[in-house]
């Protein structure tokens, strides 16, 4: 699903898990998308929310915000993990220390085992 013009996301469920797989580029453009959907995941009460940022060709400090934003909302309703990877979206999240403060999970499949 389109998120924005260059941000997309794809829901993936296995039971009460939700991964969010995001895709593109998050800026500006793409947080009240981002904050509807996130939001309407949370509606219904997952126990688990990994989001992956694995595959984002660009993250802005507006979308680093959108995803500390959700690992807070998160805390003692439900687990949250972030996917990295390697790209960009975890260079920004580094460089502004996010990395440090957020549940960092090498895949959906290694939260869903924790």
């Amino acid at each position: 699903m389109r998120l924005g013009a260059l941000l997309s996301a794809r829901l993936d469920r296995a039971g009460d898990a939700v991964t969010l797989v995001l895709t593109g580029e998050f800026d500006l453009a793409g947080v009240a998308p981002f904050t509807e959907l996130v939001e309407g995941i949370e509606a219904t009460g997952p126990n688990t929310l990994v989001l992956d940022v694995s595959g984002l060709d660009f993250l802005d400090s507006s979308g680093m915000r959108q995803v500390y934003d959700a690992h807070v909302r998160a805390e003692g309703r439900y687990a949250f993990g972030v996917v990295l990877g390697t790209g960009p979206a975890f260079r920004s999240l580094a460089l502004a220390g996010l990395d440090q403060a957020l549940t960092v999970v090498a895949s959906a499949q290694e939260m869903s085992a924790a």
